[in-house]
């Protein structure tokens, strides 16, 4: 039932937040977070904030690797601004992040930007129809 999978993202939350999520294969990472996101945008938004800025963002290269997942989707999905927050504060240079992840987190930035004006312009558009 419906309520029964709603119950699974807390679960899955605790799963993706844990610090040994980083040794699942980047597949399984990105189906993870995936999942959650089916099952409610507003967890996978958290989660993937607190992978690129929470405890578990330490800079190692597995660390690396999760962070261009939760990159991946905020800018697919995310929608908040604690989403846009989060990928300003991943483009900017710290001495924590890898370079890659930067650049990954500066194109993310632009991918919701974009996403963010065809939907503002978008609703525009239907608005004038009417």
């Amino acid at each position: 039932s419906d309520h029964q999978m709603v119950e699974l993202a807390p679960l899955l939350v605790r799963r993706i937040l844990h610090r040994d999520f980083h040794l699942f294969s980047l597949q399984e990472r990105r189906e993870m977070l995936e999942t959650l996101r089916k099952l409610s945008l507003e967890h996978a938004e958290k989660s993937a904030i607190e992978l690129l800025h929470g405890d578990a963002s330490r800079a190692s290269q597995e660390n690396a690797s999760t962070q261009h997942v939760a990159l991946e989707l905020l800018a697919k999905y995310g929608e908040g601004p604690a989403s846009l927050e989060a990928l300003k504060l991943a483009s900017q240079p710290h001495p924590e992040r890898h370079r890659d992840v930067q650049q990954a987190a500066h194109r993310a930035l632009e991918q919701f930007m974009a996403r963010r004006h065809a939907a503002g312009s978008g609703a525009a558009l239907r608005r004038e129809d009417r």
